[in-house]
């Protein structure tokens, strides 16, 4: 959830409705026009829409912060967190590959933010979050065995260095 305190209470906006939005915008601004391959574009369309799928179910539990507001995407629990990341990945597999891969490489940027600031998470949240990017590698790389990419280059976070 997106939580914008206001004067009159709060405005909230479901994830999956924000990358809704994002997916409508990223069609109507013609974005990937100069692609090449249409179905990969119309995977990375796909992905837009969906990268925030996993949070509809978490977004319906309702959860609060410790001030009793409906609990920010960015408040959320770490291991809730990662459940939802997954859960995200794993419905985008169910639609396309390439969505599904571009989902995951999303994700593990986010999961490394958490990783660059280790001093706000317990030792058991680090490991959760380790135990998550180890667990995205592994799904990328069948997602890319998939697709016909490369799995022989080094990546960090699922992306290989500039000009690899």
């Amino acid at each position: 959830m997106i939580r914008r305190n206001t004067n009159d209470g709060c405005l909230l906006i479901a994830q999956h409705d924000h990358a809704k939005l994002a997916g409508q915008l990223s069609q109507r601004l013609r974005f990937f026009d100069d692609l090449q391959d249409w179905e990969l574009t119309q995977a990375t369309i796909i992905a837009i829409f969906q990268h925030d799928a996993g949070w509809i179910e978490t977004d319906q539990m309702g959860l609060l912060n410790s001030s009793h507001e409906p609990l920010h995407v960015f408040e959320s629990p770490t291991l809730i967190a990662l459940e939802t990341w997954t859960r995200s990945v794993k419905l985008a597999e169910t639609l396309h590959p390439y969505a599904a891969l571009l989902i995951s490489i999303h994700q593990m940027a986010l999961s490394s933010m958490a990783i660059n600031h280790a001093e706000k998470y317990s030792p058991q949240e680090l490991f959760g979050i380790n135990k998550f990017q180890h667990q995205q590698a592994e799904r990328q790389e069948v997602l890319r065995t998939k697709l016909g990419l490369r799995t022989d280059i080094p990546l960090a976070y699922g992306l290989a260095a500039r000009g690899i």
